[in-house]
């Protein structure tokens, strides 16, 4: 079984390479066979080391550019779009069904109709060791900052600071994370 789940990882990473050479992934990458690549008008995904995509993701750099670090996982049915740019930084931790978009569309006129007034884009950055709940939203010109927590079924508009745990809609900070260091007698998972 495991021999098969390697060849078939293998299998399908040679057909994304084949299929959509603007993506582009370091070798120990998991990608589940129902994971969909979408890359257009010069869009491009970077996957880094040891990271994993789980399955019914949807990763869309549409003359965007999509980066995702090194041993960060990003869970089934996840929606990445990115028209500027998208960073995910390493050791993330990306729950089920969360949606992040650089961009929105514009709202300014009110005779017009919304889908032909266009887009506004702003980069998003997510830094390392985030964890990010199931159902979340982060959109576009969003920060977060590194070693911080995104409640389930948040909506995050504005920067998060390094160090915290947000959540709510609109998220806000719900309370700092204190770094910790283990005794040198207690065991470290």
């Amino acid at each position: 079984m495991l021999v098969w789940r390697f060849s078939a990882s293998l299998m399908r990473k040679r057909c994304v390479r084949l299929l959509y050479p603007e993506i582009r992934f370091q070798s120990r990458v998991f990608l589940d066979s129902r994971t969909r690549f979408k890359a257009t008008d010069g869009g491009e995904v970077d996957i880094g080391e040891g990271s994993s995509i789980g399955r019914n993701a949807l990763i869309i750099a549409k003359n965007g550019h999509i980066a995702v670090s090194n041993h960060s996982f990003i869970g089934q049915g996840c929606v990445i779009v990115a028209d500027e740019q998208v960073k995910i930084g390493s050791h993330c931790l990306i729950g089920e069904y969360v949606s992040i978009r650089d961009q929105n569309h514009r709202t300014e006129c009110s005779n017009v109709p919304f889908s032909l007034q266009g887009l506004t884009t702003g980069p998003v950055e997510i830094s390392d060791n985030v964890w990010i709940g199931a159902k979340a939203t982060i959109v576009a010109g969003v920060t977060i900052g590194p070693n911080s927590v995104v409640a389930a079924n948040a909506v995050v508009t504005k920067d998060v600071p390094a160090c915290s745990v947000v959540g709510g809609v609109p998220a806000k900070v719900l309370r700092k994370i204190t770094p910790t260091i283990a005794a040198s007698d207690e065991k470290v998972a």
